[in-house]
């Protein structure tokens, strides 16, 4: 390599082995080969640092993942707090409308209806922030444009 490009310093060449029965082989004469042209040239073989790079992401990964699971259990009292406390607010109108004749079936009906209008306004709301999050922020270089996270946000308002 250093007679061929003219360059007298150490030069990185990158070798793909064929087969993976003779890795080892392969490898153990690469080192021969580049020990006998110089000393003080070294081989690196990149799949154990590879490996250990992965590990690690996978590490880190598994730690942000855990934060979704933080959120819906401080979530879960948040909601159960906002709908007890929405029942202590309606008791009157609840009571109205039981005197005006309505079932507890008709009060229980509006009661479910006000909580999936709520959570199903948080559920889009927080799935819009987290792709904008996601891609803004966790992904380095996104390959989505300010607009495209914008048409995101507004397509999933929608739901």
């Amino acid at each position: 390599m250093q007679r061929i490009t003219g360059v007298s310093k150490p030069n990185i060449l990158l070798v793909k082995v064929a087969s993976l029965s003779d890795y080892e082989k392969v490898l153990n004469e690469i080192r021969g080969a580049v020990k006998a042209v110089n000393q003080d040239f070294e081989v690196l073989e990149l799949n154990t640092i590879l490996e250990k790079s992965l590990a690690f992401l996978g590490l880190q990964w598994s730690a942000i993942m855990f934060l979704p699971f933080c959120a819906l259990a401080s979530a879960v009292p948040c909601f159960i707090g906002y709908v007890v406390l929405a029942l202590t607010e309606q008791r009157q109108e609840f009571g109205v409308l039981r005197a005006l004749g309505a079932k507890p079936r008709t009060i229980l009906k509006v009661v479910a209806v006000q909580n999936l209008v709520v959570l199903f306004s948080s559920y889009a709301c927080g799935v819009a922030f987290g792709i904008i999050i996601t891609l803004l922020i966790l992904v380095p270089n996104p390959l989505v444009t300010s607009f495209k996270v914008l048409q995101i946000a507004g397509l999933l308002s929608q739901l």
